[in-house]
Parts: structure tokens; C-alpha cells; sequence
């Protein structure tokens, strides 16, 4: 639930209430938790989303790589130099 709260709290400024809702369930290291894996996930996909907008709007291509890169950079949409 640690990891949930995380996720939430880098993506939108939780409510208080909601907050501390969510503080009640978390637990320590040594301790058993409950695994809710689907609201991790779509937590996490969120977070993901909103940090890649945040990337795009920035015109940020620094942590994008592989073939879309390349690909943006042969098309000069990533700012590449011109010859």
C-alpha cells in the first residue's frame, strides 16, 4: 500500500482525508501486507502517463530512447542538428 500511496501522492496532491485514509493500511517492512495489484497498476499507469505528458510538454526528449528516438530524430521533430 506504500508503494500506492507513493505513486498517488507523485501524481496529485491527495486530500487530507484521503490521505490519512490511506496511512492507516500502511504497514512496516517485516510486517504482512495486503497486495491490491490491480490499483498498484493502475496507480502506476497514471503516474507514468502524467510523467510522460509532463516530458512531452516540456519538450523533453532526454529520457526517451531506442527506435522511437532515432526515429523523432531522423525526422528532426527531436531538435537535431541541422548539417
Amino acid at each position: 500500500m506504500a508503494n500506492i500511496l507513493l505513486y498517488l501522492l507523485a501524481t496529485v496532491e491527495a486530500a487530507a482525508w484521503l490521505f490519512q485514509w490511506l496511512l492507516r493500511s500502511v504497514k512496516g517492512y517485516q510486517e504482512k501486507q495486503k497486495n491490491y495489484p490491480l490499483l498498484h497498476l493502475i496507480v502506476k499507469i497514471i503516474y507514468l502517463a502524467s510523467r510522460g505528458v509532463q516530458h512531452l510538454l516540456k519538450l523533453d526528449f532526454t529520457t526517451i530512447n531506442g527506435r522511437f528516438l532515432y526515429t523523432s530524430l531522423e525526422m528532426r521533430a527531436a531538435g537535431a542538428p541541422q548539417k
